[in-house]
């Protein structure tokens, strides 16, 4: 089994050990300023997922890689513009789907859209789990939150991840038979390019 991916160049809800349903996603693109050379973009994957028993849905960003000059997000949100596939092999993200597809889904759809549309994982209800990031760890890059006290902590960085795929439920339905599941005003904010002051709850 591989992924299509683009190659490396050189909270809400902790998510570990319940059960869930992603109800949604979307992309999104940061461009950022250089201390050298030219400005560069990034893009996270926003994955919208609503715990069993859950009324509203916690959002958790991915680190998904960088967009070339060529590339850029869909309006909607829904889809990378490229002809290549654009999540970056090794990003948050491209572990998080490789962790998805080892667990029983599909992944025929995926690789025929080269990741760029993640469309068929939408009502995957699946297990999570979470893995220290072990290449971060080698780096030396951890992840800062506030603990229970108010404390600010480093703790090593860890990876979203699916422990067990268990098949895709019925969309939840409201007036007019519209998708209706509220977003949780928290959040789990993206990584820092340089994997520092990874997450915040807003």
């Amino acid at each position: 089994m591989s992924l299509p991916g683009k190659a490396s160049g050189g909270g809400g809800g902790y998510l570990h050990g319940v059960a869930g349903v992603i109800v949604g996603y979307n992309f999104e693109a940061k461009e950022w300023p250089a201390k050298k050379g030219d400005p560069y973009t990034t893009v996270s994957l926003e994955l919208q997922i609503r715990q069993d028993g859950a009324d509203v849905a916690v959002r958790q960003f991915l680190q998904a890689g960088f967009l070339n000059d060529d590339e850029i997000v869909s309006g909607d949100g829904q889809r990378l513009e490229s002809e290549k596939p654009v999540i970056g092999v090794g990003t948050e993200a491209h572990r998080f789907l490789e962790s998805l597809v080892e667990a029983g889904f599909d992944e025929s759809e995926l690789v025929e859209a080269n990741l760029n549309d993640l469309t068929p994982i939408v009502n995957a209800r699946v297990t999570f789990k979470r893995e220290i990031d072990e290449d971060a760890k080698a780096r030396g890059q951890k992840e800062k939150f506030t603990n229970k006290a108010g404390k600010e902590v480093e703790t090593d960085k860890k990876l979203l991840l699916v422990k067990e795929y268990h098949g895709q439920v019925k969309p939840v339905k409201g007036k007019g038979g519209k998708k209706v599941v509220p977003l949780s005003k928290t959040t789990t904010s993206p990584s820092k390019p340089n994997g520092k002051a990874a997450n915040a709850d807003a």
